[in-house]
């Protein structure tokens, strides 16, 4: 299944020692923003591969619950851990401005579907 390799892949980079920046946040999580470049050629290599990956399978399962996704940006990828036996941050994201996005209702329906069927399959974004 392309999610679970996607999600193997990912946890491998943030199990690497080039992930620096975790930033501590309330809740007690820690957050990695995947942007920036890493100084492993062979890593930031995988980094990119992973962010363009993750975008197109969120896109297309988007397209696959009737959203238009054309006009929407993605605009952050962050990476999140906790320590083994402390509190896990709930699958969610954000959406900062809801007037600039035409057809949010859609879209929101459908992210909540999509949070929903993640948190079915077993995915834990604290991992």
């Amino acid at each position: 299944m392309e999610w679970a390799r996607s999600a193997t892949s990912w946890l491998q980079l943030a199990q690497s020692d080039e992930l620096k920046l975790w930033e501590r946040k309330r809740g007690g999580f820690y957050q990695h923003d995947t942007h920036p470049s890493l100084v492993c050629s062979f890593l930031d290599e995988k980094r990119v591969r992973l962010l363009h990956g993750s975008e197109r399978l969120g896109r297309r399962l988007l397209h696959s619950l009737g959203v238009d996704c054309t006009s929407l940006r993605l605009a952050a990828t962050k990476l999140l851990r906790t320590s083994k036996g402390e509190r896990r941050q709930e699958i969610h994201y954000d959406i900062p401005v809801y007037a600039q996005v035409g057809g949010m209702q859609r879209g929101t329906n459908a992210l909540q579907r999509f949070m929903r069927w993640l948190q079915l399959l077993g995915v834990d974004p604290a991992l």
